[in-house]
């Protein structure tokens, strides 16, 4: 298991690598984040590349960053490294990067039961381009209390939603144009 420490003002904090890519710099949000004003908001990332290790790379930050004394864009990273970034010394500590099957999973932050909203916006949409009609608004109900929960697996939900739907929509489109096209002719 790779490590970093980091070193900033005085405190040293330990970071474990447990991530394919670790972001470095002072904006909220990144794994590693540092408050000295040489350090950019986003300055560089550590990537685990299969076959090679840890990579890290500067993001075009505008001070720099320094491996072991030399300025680098790119660097593949070995045990006992030293990183600069400004005044923030990190330093690697690491072995081969863990196969994404043996890394544990991260736990997915929690989320809403979205099927009805989902449901409804796109009914709305429907409604607007096609015109829906009652029949497709109860049906639609019934869809979006039987469809799978998006906390179970989200990329399934909207799969199961058009497929759902799709033959509805053309029955319903095909009947819309079948009776302009008798209009017409009429």
């Amino acid at each position: 298991m790779a490590k970093l420490t980091i070193r900033e003002g005085g405190k040293s904090t330990v970071y474990e690598i447990l991530d394919e890519v670790v972001s470095i710099g002072r904006r909220e949000g990144m794994s590693v984040r540092v408050s000295d004003p040489h350090v950019g908001s986003e300055h560089c990332q550590i990537r685990q590349v299969p076959g090679v290790g840890y990579k890290l790379i500067d993001l075009e930050s505008r001070n720099g960053t320094k491996v072991n004394g030399k300025f680098v864009n790119q660097h593949v990273l070995a045990n006992g490294d030293e990183i600069e970034l400004g005044e923030v010394k990190i330093t690697f500590a690491g072995g081969a990067p863990q196969p994404a099957a043996a890394r544990p999973a991260a736990a997915a932050p929690p989320v809403a039961r979205a099927a009805p909203a989902a449901a409804w916006l796109f009914l709305a949409m429907t409604q607007q381009r096609l015109g829906a009609t009652q029949e497709t608004k109860r049906a639609l109900e019934q869809f979006a209390a039987a469809a799978p929960n998006p906390e179970d697996d989200d990329e399934r939900f909207p799969r199961w939603f058009l497929t759902a739907f799709e033959g509805k929509l053309q029955s319903e489109a095909k009947q819309r144009l079948e009776t302009a096209s008798s209009a017409s002719a009429n």
